[in-house]
């Protein structure tokens, strides 16, 4: 059975960046878990959409990038940053990391 847990390959690269080497072993049974969903042409498309016409939020690349996975797959965005996606097509969802 497939995963409910679907992660952009970019979401991979910024845990990686961010993780402490004593997490690393947590990190990639969580990481094992999911479905990554590599980026691709129509992802990539919109995400360059995204960066040039959002010009008043000064987004990142890769959360654009992030924001077109969610958008093309129609899957919903978990993040404790909501305010750096504001782009409405896709739904997101805030947590609060403890």
């Amino acid at each position: 059975m497939e995963s409910l847990l679907h992660c952009s390959a970019v979401t991979i690269g910024e845990i990686y960046a961010g993780m402490k080497e004593d997490e690393r072993e947590k990190t990639e049974k969580l990481l094992d878990s999911m479905v990554v969903i590599d980026v691709d042409r129509s992802i990539a498309a919109l995400a360059g959409n995204y960066r040039r016409t959002v010009k008043s939020h000064q987004l990142e690349l890769d959360d654009c990038l992030i924001a077109a996975t969610c958008a093309v797959r129609k899957a919903t965005l978990i993040t404790c940053n909501v305010k750096h996606y504001p782009m409405t097509d896709f739904e997101k969802k805030a947590v609060k990391i403890a």
